[in-house]
């Protein structure tokens, strides 16, 4: 309380001891209190107190949804990184649901081919699907503060696809990825993005022999990958903002939503 009577800046600052998260009246461009209030009015030679800068970056007034703009102000701040992390997790949740729909089916080569699963069916891929996957299993994917994901599997960690994270300091057993499948042939288990976007990318049209199936997730990923060297150089740039999910997880929605027309 002596430092709120003492003070000759701005007030909401001497709070701080009771508040720790407090910014100037400025900062928050708020009402002002009696110190920013004098000092706004007095000629900065005449003060030795440092002037508080009122003129303010204007950027657009997303906390409103208007084009107007306002000062740059903490709320406005918060109010935009709020915005790219719903934005982000808006796909994630989408992609949860594509797992939990491959979940139900049991089956990715069905899942791609949006049919039900029937035990007794065997599924013949492309004799270049292994090399494929091999290719994309052996990719070094970038480290990211945003929506860090398993290096195994590809899927992010916690919540909403609510893959369990490493061990602190330790890293993932492939064992330990519970996104893993079993491959018919090899009886061995594969992780599930790489394993599902190899499908897609391996799989020709018989007629046209074209990748009928990587067009779907082309045309609504606004992308074109002309080789497989085109597809693992996109799917490891990191991602750079909480709005950008990482690139396999871009990938498999923009399928999903070109193979079941979706919007």
């Amino acid at each position: 309380m002596a430092m709120f009577l003492k003070t000759s800046g701005c007030l909401r600052i001497a709070l701080s001891a009771f508040d720790r998260e407090v910014h100037s009246c400025t900062a928050l461009n708020g009402e002002l209190c009696s110190t920013c209030e004098a000092l706004s009015e007095a000629s900065y030679t005449s003060t030795s107190v440092d002037m508080p800068r009122f003129s303010k970056k204007l950027v657009p007034n997303i906390t409103e949804n208007s084009n107007e703009l306002v000062s740059n102000t903490v709320a406005i701040n918060a109010a935009n990184l709020n915005a790219q992390h719903q934005e982000g997790e808006e796909q994630l949740n989408l992609f949860n649901e594509v797992l939990e729909s491959i979940d139900r089916i049991g089956c990715l080569d069905c899942w791609v081919n949006n049919q039900f699963h029937n035990e007794s069916t065997v599924h013949i891929r492309p004799w270049g699907f292994p090399a494929i996957l091999a290719t994309l299993r052996q990719l070094q994917m970038k480290s990211t503060e945003h929506w860090p994901f398993c290096y195994e599997c590809w899927i992010p960690f916690r919540r909403p696809c609510n893959h369990p994270p490493p061990f602190p300091n330790k890293r993932l057993d492939p064992e330990r990825c519970i996104h893993r499948v079993k491959d018919q042939t090899s009886q061995k288990y594969t992780p599930l993005l790489p394993t599902l976007i190899a499908i897609i990318f391996s799989y020709k049209d018989g007629v046209t022999k074209q990748r009928s199936l990587l067009s779907l997730a082309e045309c609504k990923a606004g992308m074109k990958w002309k080789s497989l060297g085109d597809l693992a150089d996109w799917l490891h740039k990191p991602v750079e903002s909480s709005s950008q999910v990482p690139n396999p997880v871009v990938f498999v929605i923009s399928f999903y939503k070109g193979s079941r027309s979706l919007n």
